[in-house]
C-alpha cells in the first residue's frame, strides 16, 4: 500500500459500506484500478493532455469557481456553451476519446482536492458539481451521445468512487427535469439525495448548501481558465510552496 496515492486509497475504503453482495471486494477494486491507471498512463495526462485538449475545454468548459463552507472545491461545467459545434465534436469523437478527455478533467480534479486538504489542514475528499444546463437540448440525450456519458460513468463509478458531495443542475430545461423525474426511482436513495435539480433562480439555493458565488451569480465561460492550464497553475505554486519551506534555516 506503500504505493498507492492516499487520496484513492481513502476513496475506495470509504465506498465499502455500498458496496453490493456479489461485488469484487474494496482491496479487489482499488488493485483493478491502480492496473487500469498504469495500463492508461493516468497519471501523465495533466502534464500530456490528450490531443484536442484546448478545443475540448472551449467546447465544455469547467474549472473550480470556489469552496463551500466546508472547504470542498465548487467545480462548474457547462456543456451547453455552443449547442451546435459541442454536438458537431461528439460526432466525430469515438467513446473513448470522450472518456479520456473527461478523466484527465477527474484528474485535475483530484489536485484541486489536493490543494483543499492542504489548505484546511485535514482531508477534503468529495466536491461540490454545479452543471450549467443552459443551452442543452434533446438532441445531447440522443442515444449515441447518451452511450458516451454511460461509458465514463462506468470508468468514473470503477476509478474515482465516492467523490461527490452534492450535485446542482442550475438552468436546467424542462425536458431535463422530466427526465431526472424518471430517473430518480432508479438510482439508490443516498445518489439521489445528492442531486438538486434548479431553474435559473439558483443562487439562493445554492447560498443554502454552503455555496457562496462571489458576485451572486455563476462567472461566465470566458472567465475559465481550464482545467489544464489552472492545474498546472496549482501545481507549480504548491511546488514552490515546499521548495520554500526546505529552504528555510533550520
Amino acid at each position: 500500500l506503500a504505493d498507492v496515492p492516499v487520496d484513492l486509497l481513502a476513496q475506495f475504503v470509504r465506498s465499502a459500506p455500498h458496496t453490493a453482495s456479489g461485488e469484487p471486494c474494496v482491496g479487489e477494486r482499488l488493485e483493478a484500478a491502480l492496473a487500469w491507471r498504469a495500463r492508461e498512463g493516468v497519471d501523465q495526462l495533466v502534464q500530456a493532455p490528450p490531443v484536442g485538449r484546448d478545443e475540448f475545454e472551449w467546447l465544455m468548459p469547467a474549472g473550480c469557481v470556489g469552496h463551500d463552507r466546508e472547504g470542498r472545491p465548487v467545480i462548474l461545467e457547462r456543456p451547453g456553451r455552443d449547442r451546435q459545434a459541442v454536438l458537431a465534436a461528439l460526432a466525430a469523437m469515438s467513446a473513448e476519446e470522450f472518456v479520456r478527455q473527461q478523466v484527465c478533467s477527474k484528474e485535475c480534479i483530484r489536485h484541486f482536492l489536493g490543494a483543499a486538504s492542504r489548505r484546511r489542514g485535514r482531508r477534503i475528499s468529495k466536491f461540490v458539481s454545479v452543471i450549467d444546463a443552459g443551452g442543452i437540448g434533446r438532441h445531447h440525450f440522443d442515444r449515441r451521445n447518451v452511450a458516451f456519458f454511460k461509458a465514463f460513468a462506468e470508468v468514473s463509478s470503477a476509478n474515482y468512487p465516492d467523490c461527490l458531495e452534492r450535485l446542482f443542475v442550475v438552468r436546467a430545461p424542462y425536458l431535463m427535469t422530466a427526465l431526472w423525474a424518471l430517473l430518480r426511482p432508479l438510482l439508490h436513495p443516498v445518489t439521489a439525495a445528492k442531486v438538486s435539480i434548479l431553474g435559473g433562480d439558483y443562487a439562493a439555493a445554492l447560498e443554502a448548501d454552503g455555496v457562496s458565488l462571489p458576485s451572486g451569480k455563476l462567472p461566465e465561460s470566458d472567465e475559465l481558465e481550464g482545467w489544464v492550464a489552472s492545474t498546472r497553475r496549482l501545481l507549480a505554486a504548491a511546488r514552490a510552496e515546499a521548495e520554500a519551506v526546505l529552504s528555510r534555516p533550520r
